[in-house]
């Protein structure tokens, strides 16, 4: 998703991105970061993946680090006319934009709630020129169930900031004849963990 997202700029990408890293990629490594699951469908079901050539390691432990990457690598775009907030994370990350260098650092909790704080540094190529902030509305934000764009175009100058607030509430998603609650991007579930009963067994 990460690719197809800086070769197209298609903000569905954004979204299946964010779903993954949520519900499925996070859920593949172990508590200790220790390893990595060999597949992580979305039942929950889970396996450690199988040791390889002798060497006791496994792909799995080499390539699931690099999913945290192509996350840092889709946080924000640069473009000649602006900057593009792709993905929401309490992060600092920098890119080349409007003919020099913009800095985004984003204060939040998400996904636990939906407000984003941004501040805006620029270098001095950048610095007090006029161009479009663009922050990604997830999908699931709209009626029609498609991502799109709230744009925020000012002169902005180092310090600037700006509070994009998403709508967090609680949705059923019915598909394949299964129900799921969603509190914005991530599946809630019931786990095992918690020895709280059957997670099979059906809750009134």
């Amino acid at each position: 998703c990460s690719t197809l997202l800086a070769e197209t700029g298609d903000l569905t990408f954004a979204d299946e991105l964010e779903k993954s890293l949520f519900n499925i990629y996070l859920g593949s490594m172990r508590r200790d970061c220790a390893t990595w699951t060999q597949y992580c469908p979305a039942d929950g079901c889970r396996g450690e993946g199988s040791i390889q050539c002798g060497m006791g390691t496994s792909c799995c432990i080499q390539n699931g680090p690099r999913g945290f990457l192509a996350v840092m690598k889709s946080l924000i775009a640069g473009r000649p006319d602006g900057v593009d907030v792709n993905l929401f994370a309490e992060s600092t990350a920098t890119v080349a934009a409007v003919g020099g260098r913009v800095t985004i650092a984003q204060r939040t909790a998400y996904p636990k709630d939906g407000d984003v704080n941004l501040t805006v540094s620029c270098d001095p190529a950048a610095e007090g020129k006029e161009w479009t902030l663009r922050l990604r509305v997830p999908g699931w934000c709209n009626a029609d169930g498609k991502p799109s764009w709230k744009e925020v175009r000012r002169v902005w100058r180092s310090g600037d900031t700006c509070c994009h607030r998403i709508d967090m509430k609680d949705r059923f998603v019915e598909k394949n004849g299964f129900m799921a609650v969603f509190h914005g991007p991530v599946a809630l579930a019931r786990s095992s963990a918690f020895k709280d009963g059957d997670v099979n067994e059906i809750l009134s």
